[in-house]
């Protein structure tokens, strides 16, 4: 299992995290979130973004992958791979809103985050990972405003 401690949304801007706050999880309880209905494609959101995101549909892959490659790989590489059940937006969307939930995210070096979200269901018998990865804050907004077409989430103000 991963180092967790890493793991420090209060090292993030106050300003990222009421955006996360606004834009990922209200936006979510509040049923304001509407999942972008293309399909998925990892290629168009690697050429769009420059963000790998890659969802995989058992949780061993996912936890595979993170004995591979750790939660921050050395080559600050942007990448997120999560677990999906149905649709891979809406369960990327639903992780995100997982991660801002329990803080399950830091800020490593400046100007990017780090995710990493364990979750333990009724037939687990211990956390199971279901996202984890590095981003720049930039790719993070951006995949934010593409998953939810009705997002306001915008780049802030220089």
């Amino acid at each position: 299992m991963a180092d967790m401690t890493q793991n420090n949304p209060q090292a993030i801007s106050a300003a990222l995290r009421h955006q996360l706050y606004d834009h990922v999880l209200l936006a979510w309880e509040t049923k304001q979130v509407q999942i972008n209905p293309v399909r998925f494609s990892k290629k168009a959101i690697s050429e769009q973004y420059g963000l790998e995101v890659v969802g995989k549909k058992k949780l061993a892959e996912i936890e595979q992958l993170l004995g591979q490659r750790g939660v921050q790989n050395k080559n600050r590489q942007e990448q997120i791979f999560f677990y999906y059940k149905d649709s891979c937006h809406q369960s990327l969307f639903k992780s995100l809103r997982d991660m801002v939930a329990h803080g399950h995210y830091g800020q490593p070096q400046n100007g990017w985050v780090a995710i990493f979200h364990c979750y333990q269901g009724p037939r687990d018998k211990q956390p199971r990972v279901r996202i984890f990865g590095q981003c720049k804050v930039s790719s993070l907004r951006k995949l934010i405003r593409f998953l939810d077409t009705a997002s306001t989430l915008e780049e802030p103000k220089r």
